[in-house]
């Protein structure tokens, strides 16, 4: 039998939106939300974006840096 929460992903990219915005949306993890999701803009610059995913990757040991 699967667990509904554990069929959730961890996080989902959504956009550009027609303002070029990048949003990150995660489950939250309080019971008292019932699976609702948190939203966070990650801003329009999709180069800044990228980086800063390559250099988290690189310094959490799954990437490397060029």
């Amino acid at each position: 039998m699967h667990n509904d929460a554990e069929a959730q992903p961890a996080y989902v990219f959504t956009g550009p939106d027609e303002n070029g915005a990048v949003r990150l949306e995660m489950p939250s993890l309080d019971p008292n939300h019932g699976g609702e999701f948190f939203c966070v803009t990650l801003g329009t610059d999709k180069d800044a974006i990228a980086e800063a995913m390559c250099r988290w990757l690189c310094e959490n040991g799954y990437g490397e840096m060029e």
